[in-house]
């Protein structure tokens, strides 16, 4: 008997920023790709849906369906996740760490800075008015390439004692045309940064205003909010001109243990009164920064943020613990500085 046409043991990911939106970038299997993590050998899971599907509607003259229309407007959505890589060396203008080009695609503008010794990335929201960057992404899974124009996409993480923290790219593009690619194509890969390994969110930090180093961290968890929703015309070649995006509604969630509740401002060098802090509509800043020697790190922070949600107690082995849901918040209804990414 023969053995089995394909498997889905090997995948690959590469990427790279398009120099006009939507406007298909030649990759190279040696500088593009990116090294995503799965938890199995499942392939990687793809969406692929159409502005029409080709549905024409019952026939009239009895009870079946007519034939359907030829279907157009071929879309991707897909959920790339990752680990983070720093560069392990001094960031520059063209040093970057491994997830630096899909943040870009969530709507980040990356800006660098730094003397010898203090290199570093800063990621804030790009301003309104600009072209958000895009991605060419080629996507290698069950001895397929699926090609995906014009991405964008949505960040989140998550982690918790467990293991590291995750990071997963959502990305919506313009399929173009399945082809077959065999699995020594992902096989030959040469992945930047492979000699990396991904660092230990062990000595992570989680600021709340005056809490400034919240003790028992149990759990994290980030989305950036990003929508982006398909755009459609008649006058392009198969009826879909990409994504557009929609805004975004930034969330972080922690749990961490109970302390001692304390007075006004609800958040000191001694613990938290989340359930005051929540009532009162309180402000204050917050961030998290991942554990990591310089050129391996990075901070989210939120310049100004609110809690959003009920704080929820709850419990891990016996210590008491409060789940928090955090919001940030712009400073002027023209202003763009609601968070921040610092990669160094």
């Amino acid at each position: 008997m023969p053995y089995v046409a394909k498997h889905v043991n090997t995948l690959g990911f590469v990427c790279k920023e398009e120099a006009a939106f939507g406007v298909a970038e030649t990759l190279s299997t040696s500088v593009d790709p990116v090294q995503p993590w799965f938890t199995d050998r499942s392939g990687i899971p793809t969406t692929l849906n159409y502005l029409y599907d080709g549905t024409v509607g019952p026939a009239p003259g009895n009870d079946g369906t007519l034939r359907r229309a030829i279907p157009f407007g071929g879309a991707a959505q897909f959920d790339m996740p990752f680990f983070f890589k720093g560069s392990g060396a001094a960031y520059s203008a063209s040093v970057f760490a491994n997830l630096h080009k899909l943040w870009k695609a969530c709507g980040l503008t990356a800006a660098f800075s730094g003397g010898a010794g203090s290199e570093q990335w800063l990621f804030s929201p790009t301003a309104v008015g600009t072209t958000p960057t895009s991605l060419t992404c080629n996507l290698y899974t069950d001895e397929l390439l699926i090609p995906v124009i014009g991405c964008l996409g949505n960040w989140k993480f998550s982690g918790d004692t467990s293991g590291l923290i995750k990071h997963t790219f959502s990305l919506s593009g313009v399929k173009g045309t399945i082809t077959n690619s065999a699995a020594s194509v992902p096989a030959g890969f040469t992945y930047p940064l492979a000699a990396v390994v991904p660092t230990s969110p062990v000595g992570s930090t989680f600021l709340l205003g005056s809490y400034v180093s919240a003790i028992g961290v149990k759990s994290v968890e980030f989305d950036l909010g990003r929508k982006v929703e398909p755009r459609a015309g008649l006058d392009a070649a198969d009826g879909h001109l990409g994504f557009v995006h929609r805004g975004r509604e930034p969330r972080l969630t922690v749990v961490v243990e109970e302390t001692a509740l304390v007075n006004t401002p609800f958040h000191t060098s001694a613990g938290l009164d989340p359930w005051e802090l929540f009532e009162s509509g309180g402000t204050f800043a917050c961030s998290f920064q991942h554990a990591g020697a310089q050129y391996f790190k990075w901070k989210l922070a939120l310049t100004q943020a609110q809690m959003v949600a009920v704080p929820e107690r709850t419990n891990l082995n016996g210590a008491a613990c409060v789940k928090l849901d955090i919001m940030p918040y712009v400073t002027t209804p023209v202003a763009n500085d609601d968070l921040t990414l610092l990669v160094n």
